[in-house]
């Protein structure tokens, strides 16, 4: 946490997409760096999972070297059900491991580990202070161009079209909403709520995103301007705001 180094027994989580996790309640003399923030952490088993996010000071694997990674700290209450390894301290996380190609060598206890092109990328954090859901697939419209046909007759040509050269066909595509508002984030102070219904972010339709691309987005630069049209009951709402990192590292 400082500028001490601490040996630390922790899991290895492929389906955790933070960094890292630490257990304060089992780590002696923690001290939660500032600034941090409360957040809605995740999904576990036994149901929703709340406590802090702060960035520490460095993170060492072997001789790989983190700078200021994003940290997530659950509360003593969605953790007071988990049988944990003894003496384990927290997870390393899919933000870590992505930077890796990894081998698990089970047999003899062994992990290699490889640089990637992502082991440089910076720890970004979700700025926008909205959680995201997959509310499942509808059938939606699309209205496709078809190419005219053409045919030479007698040195003539002759156009044939099909309902105007354009014709309709129906797909399924995902349907997103708004899980959760961080608050005092930039999205809280502009006016989103929660089952806010998404349809539109920066001028492109949410139906032809993912999860992943809308999530990357609010990670993507602090004053970054974000423009989201909701649906919210019968009221189609236009909101603005910009990317704010709530948790800048300090000394």
């Amino acid at each position: 946490m400082t500028n001490d180094k601490k040996n630390s027994k922790l899991l290895i989580d492929l389906g955790n997409s933070d960094a890292i996790w630490l257990f304060p309640t089992l780590i002696k003399d923690f001290v939660y760096n500032r600034p941090n923030i409360d957040d809605f952490l995740g999904y576990g088993f036994n149901g929703d999972i709340y406590g802090k996010r702060s960035r520490i000071h460095n993170f060492y694997l072997g001789d790989f070297k983190f700078e200021k990674p994003l940290t997530a700290m659950p509360d003593e209450y969605s953790i007071q059900h988990v049988n944990l390894v003894k003496d384990r301290k927290g997870s390393i996380g899919g933000e870590i491991m992505r930077r890796f190609s990894a081998i698990f060598d089970y047999a003899n206890n062994k992990l290699y580990l490889k640089k990637n092109r992502n082991f440089d990328d910076p720890f970004h954090f979700n700025m926008s202070g909205l959680d995201f859901k997959q509310d499942g697939l509808e059938w939606q419209e699309d209205r496709v161009k078809i190419d005219t046909k053409t045919t030479a007759v007698a040195g003539k040509v002759n156009e044939f079209y099909k309902e105007d050269s354009f014709q309709y066909k129906f797909s399924l595509k995902p349907i997103f909403s708004i899980a959760g508002v961080r608050k005092d984030s930039p999205a809280y102070k502009a006016g989103l709520k929660k089952d806010d219904r998404i349809i539109n972010i920066n001028g492109n339709k949410t139906s032809e995103m993912t999860l992943e691309t809308i999530l990357e987005l609010m990670k993507s630069s602090e004053g970054r301007s974000i423009t989201i049209i909701v649906q919210r009951k019968e009221d189609k709402l236009t909101f603005r705001f910009n990317l704010e990192d709530p948790i800048p590292y300090q000394e």
